[in-house]
């Protein structure tokens, strides 16, 4: 008998609810029709939520967009471009940081340079400096929605060890979206790439390399590039397919980005074919798989700012 009034109770309210609602639309149509809104009256409305159950949002409205933050200090003050370019279990994995750097700096300095004689000039660079300050994580945040909690990051570092030889951590290098161009069409202008160095230039050899004229370099990023995204999805996931970039030489594409232009970490689906090679772990598989899938649906933040 108890559940049974309960539920008559829960029909009740339901009841009400639903009749108020609908009076609720009858009077908003009515005052549409005979209100006209004037531009000061729609622009105070600007930013207004409606939390109630059934409100719609449009998709840029569901929009969260992030804030990059990096810690002031460096995680290690220097560390050497050797290292940096080792490919051991001690090192970075970055192959042609000195390279790609020498690249990065004089296409700043000369941004109209013909693409065809970026490599002629890099040859004339020299670098001032033997070690540089890196970074092992970068975050992400939206102070005004969310304050001050990490809604999304990116680790970059190599494998750890204790005195006594025990791995005490392991190499881990994010996959991140990177923009490189503005437009509306993210497919079309952004890309995917693996971190392997976050990092900055000295300030006291700032001057050595760049003119007083030219806006100082912030925070840098050594980036190993994927395939550009196709046209289309693919059919079936309606997930973008994407494969390493890979040079006449056997090696990845790199090059150096301004930190700021990363958006978010990126969420990579390896695919392959038969099982799954048992030499494949963590720290491996995105080197050795034959292609991936971007998961846009890693978290809801991903999926409204990419829609």
């Amino acid at each position: 008998m108890t559940h049974w009034l309960e539920r008559r109770e829960k029909i009740m309210h339901h009841k009400n609810y639903l009749s108020w609602r609908l009076s609720k639309q009858t009077s908003s149509l009515l005052t549409v029709q005979s209100f006209t809104p004037t531009p000061a009256t729609l622009i105070s409305q600007i930013g207004e939520r409606y939390d109630f159950p059934g409100a719609q949002r449009t998709l840029v409205e569901m929009k969260c967009l992030y804030t990059q933050k990096l810690a002031r200090f460096p995680t290690v003050k220097g560390v050497q471009l050797s290292r940096l370019e080792d490919t051991g279990i001690n090192g970075y994995g970055a192959v042609h940081f000195t390279h790609a750097l020498k690249r990065f700096l004089v296409q700043y300095h000369y941004p109209n340079i013909p693409f065809n004689q970026i490599d002629d000039w890099a040859h004339f660079v020299v670098l001032p400096f033997s070690s540089l300050p890196v970074w092992h994580k970068l975050k992400f945040n939206n102070t005004e929605l969310f304050g001050s909690k990490t809604l999304d990051s990116v680790t970059v570092h190599p494998s750890s060890f204790k005195q006594t030889g025990q791995l005490m951590k392991s190499s881990r290098f994010d996959t991140v979206l990177v923009k490189l161009k503005h437009g509306t069409n993210w497919a079309k202008d952004t890309r995917v790439g693996r971190v392997r160095v976050i990092f900055s230039l000295p300030p006291d050899k700032l001057d050595t390399l760049i003119p007083s004229d030219i806006p100082p370099l912030q925070h840098l990023a050594y980036v190993m590039w994927f395939t550009k995204f196709t046209v289309n999805p693919e059919p079936a996931t309606g997930l973008y397919r994407v494969k390493r970039d890979i040079e006449s030489g056997g090696l990845c594409t790199a090059s150096i980005v301004a930190l700021d232009s990363i958006v978010c970490s990126a969420h990579l689906f390896p695919q392959w074919g038969g099982s799954v090679p048992p030499e494949w772990t963590s720290e491996t598989v995105l080197d050795h798989a034959p292609s991936f899938l971007l998961n846009i649906f890693k978290d809801k933040h991903v999926y409204f700012n990419l829609s």
